[in-house]
Parts: structure tokens; C-alpha cells; sequence
């Protein structure tokens, strides 16, 4: 596995990717809008060896799975081209020059809050989780300069630790305070998008499990909340003016008809590994998979079935070489996962680990849902933002 890393220094909070432009968080909680595929043109300008790679890279990772590129593979010198500017590139983090100018839009959003705790941008709106409750902004992102659509709106009073979007839904994770679940918020089926609804007592994260949903009360306790939808048909004109319509023809409708505690399913692996509930430090799910973290270090997955009636089953476990480390936050990506711990960020990749950043970080943010930027991790430091692409040699090579 490769890493090429770029790194925007800066005083920051927070950053993500969407949409061609890279979302910034300011330490006074204003949004910074920057033309993201013009930061990378500048790059490219910047060093010449790395033409059209850095688009590969951090703008177009889907050009980086199609027959175009892996038919490249097949031609010797090209292929070992590619891998010799790709592992220079790697060696060292590239930084923009001071000289060029960014000039991003700023907006300042005068959310009332003393920190913002997440945000989750969905369908073209940003989600902002903060100590004095969850606001909403909309924002047009199709235009040249992302123009912001009125004032952000105060969803809800309580404390919003994180949150989790699909469907349609947004999961609110509230502390103690519980978990709520807002649905339909783009209004497709005539429901008071609104309205937010209490599905659980306790919730600091939230997890998609396919299209059924895993409440964690605390990071080893998980509960399956099973979710019942609507098939929606949206008209052409939806699907041609709003990104989401392009994915998504289910809308969650309720979450919680069916509940089930998961700690029965972690009895296989208390008997076959000798562990114990006062041993693990961490659980985190990849849709059908569990993942284990043990405080001596230890690594260890559970996939899980669930069939309609019934509640999960163990289809498999498995055991893996851990890092003896204290997990703070999971994250998917097209790469593996995403692991942030006390003092740097790993990749967990085809039963190995990656070092991404050896830093300790104030946020981390992956792409799952993007169609261009699924292997980007964007980590943000006291220093300035690291936006890393992850490129993964060997599995190029073998599917050319």
C-alpha cells in the first residue's frame, strides 16, 4: 500500500471533501469553501513528475478503477512508471507553496456553540452536531461559488456528539440524553421533515448495518436496530437536479421496530479466545462486520447474518495481528479502515497496518460515500490539514 500525502497548513477544526470543493472548519466555527480540484491543478503545476497522478490520486479515484487504468498495468514500462512516480511521490508530504493564492469563500454561520462536535455533509446540506444542540445549513454546491441558502436552523436541543446519514434520515447520537432520528428530511414523501424522534435511551455513535442500523451506548455495546423503508420513484427531473435521487430510492421510515442486544453474539469469541467483557476497549461495525479491539492489544471480527424475523447470527470469526494501542475512532474507506489512536492514524488493509499520519489529530474524516474520493482521508492537526490518497499497488497490478 502507497500513501501520497498533501498538507495545507493552517489553523483548523475540521475538513472534508465534497462535490469538488474542500470544506474547511475555522477555530471561530466559520465554513471555508475551496475549490479542491483547483488546489490539486496548482500541485501538478507545481511539480511536473506528478502530471495527471495527482488527479488519479485525490480527484478522480474512480478513473482509478476503471479498464482504462488497469489496462495500463499490462504494458511493462508504463506500469513501472507509474509505480516509480507514485513511490517518489510518497517519500515526502507535499505542501502548497505560500506564493499561491486559495481564495476560498468564506461564510461565518453565528451558530450560538462553544464547539462544534461533527459535521455531516448529505445531499448537499451540512449537518452540524454541537454542544448547544444539531443545526442545518443548505448549501448550493453546483454553482461556480457554493452559495449558502439561508441561515442555519436549529434542529434540536440536545447535545449532538455525532451523526450518521443515509436513506434519506439523519442519526443523531445525544450522550445520555439518548438516540434521535429525524426522517424524509428532503420532503419526498410529503412527511414533516422537522419532526425528531427518540429511538433509544443512550448513544454516542451510530453505525449502518446494510440498511438496518447499530446503536452503540457506549464503545463496546452495540444494538441492532432494525429500520423499515419506503421505495420511493423520484422523476427525472429529481434525479437529474439532485444528487441524492442519483443513489438512493429508499427512505427510511422507522428505526427500532425490531431491537436486539449483541452482547450474546461476542460469547463464540469469549470461549474461543479466552477474553472478556473487561477486555475489550472497542467495537466497531463495517456493515455485516463486527470488529474487536482488546486493551492487551489483541484484534479480532465477527461477521454477522441477519435474516428478516430473526435476530443476527455469527456467520464467521476471525483472528488478527493488533497494535498495541488505544483506539480512539474507526472509519471506513475503499482501502480498509481507518483507525485513529492516541498519537497517530493507521490503515487496517488485507490483514495488515498502514501508518497514515504519526500525529495526534483533531478530526478524521473518510469518503465512503463518494463516487471520486473513496480512498481520501483528510486528517486535521494543530499544524494544518493532511489530505492523504491511499493506492494500493499490488490489488492494480493483479486485476490488470
Amino acid at each position: 500500500m502507497k500513501t501520497v500525502t498533501i498538507f495545507l497548513p493552517g489553523v483548523f477544526e475540521d475538513a472534508c471533501i465534497y462535490m469538488g470543493r474542500l470544506l474547511v472548519i475555522t477555530a471561530e466555527w466559520n465554513f471555508q469553501f475551496y475549490n479542491y480540484e483547483q488546489i490539486i491543478q496548482k500541485l501538478e503545476n507545481q511539480s511536473p513528475r506528478s502530471q495527471s497522478l495527482l488527479t488519479y490520486l485525490f480527484t478522480r479515484n474512480d478513473w482509478l478503477a476503471s479498464n482504462q487504468f488497469k489496462a495500463l498495468a499490462k504494458n511493462e514500462d508504463i506500469r513501472n512508471a507509474i509505480l516509480n512516480n507514485i513511490d517518489e511521490l510518497s517519500r515526502t508530504t507535499i505542501e502548497l507553496n505560500s506564493s499561491q493564492k486559495l481564495d476560498p469563500k468564506v461564510y461565518k454561520l453565528g451558530i450560538p456553540a462553544y464547539v462544534f462536535l461533527d459535521v455531516e455533509v448529505y445531499n448537499q446540506r451540512v449537518y452540524i452536531g454541537a454542544d448547544t444542540g444539531l443545526y442545518h445549513v443548505d448549501f448550493n454546491w453546483m454553482s461556480d461559488s457554493v452559495e449558502m441558502l439561508g441561515k442555519p436552523q436549529k434542529r434540536h436541543d440536545a447535545k449532538s456528539i455525532s451523526m450518521s446519514t443515509k436513506y434519506g434520515s439523519i442519526n443523531v447520537s445525544s450522550g445520555d440524553e439518548g438516540l434521535f432520528c429525524a426522517f424524509d428530511e428532503f420532503g419526498r414523501a410529503n412527511s414533516n421533515r422537522n419532526s425528531i424522534k427518540k429511538i433509544d435511551n443512550k448513544s454516542i455513535r451510530t453505525s449502518w448495518f446494510n440498511t438496518d442500523l447499530l446503536n452503540y451506548s457506549t464503545s463496546t455495546s452495540p444494538t441492532f436496530l432494525c429500520g423499515s423503508y419506503e421505495r420511493i420513484d423520484y422523476s427525472g427531473s429529481d434525479r437529474k437536479s439532485n444528487p441524492l435521487f442519483k443513489r438512493e430510492s429508499n427512505l427510511l421510515r422507522e428505526l427500532g421496530t425490531e431491537k436486539y442486544e449483541l452482547d450474546y453474539l461476542f460469547t463464540i469469541l469469549y470461549e474461543k479466545e479466552s477474553i472478556g467483557d473487561q477486555t475489550i476497549q472497542y467495537v466497531y461495525n463495517s456493515n455485516g462486520t463486527m470488529f474487536i479491539y482488546t486493551f492487551e492489544g489483541n484484534f479480532y471480527s465477527i461477521g454477522i447474518q441477519k435474516s428478516e424475523g430473526e435476530r443476527p447470527r455469527v456467520r464467521f470469526t476471525k483472528t488478527y495481528k493488533g497494535e498495541n494501542t488505544r483506539i480512539l475512532s474507526v472509519h471506513p474507506s475503499k482501502n480498509g479502515l481507518i483507525i485513529e489512536t492516541n498519537d497517530r492514524i493507521l490503515l487496517f488493509a488485507n490483514d495488515k497496518w498502514h501508518k497514515i499520519l504519526d500525529s495526534e489529530v483533531l478530526s478524521v474524516r473518510t469518503h465512503m460515500k463518494s463516487k471520486r474520493y473513496q480512498n481520501i482521508v483528510v486528517n486535521t492537526t494543530e499544524e494544518g490539514i493532511y489530505i492523504t490518497s491511499m493506492f494500493n499497488e499490488n490489488e492494480w497490478i493483479k486485476s490488470s
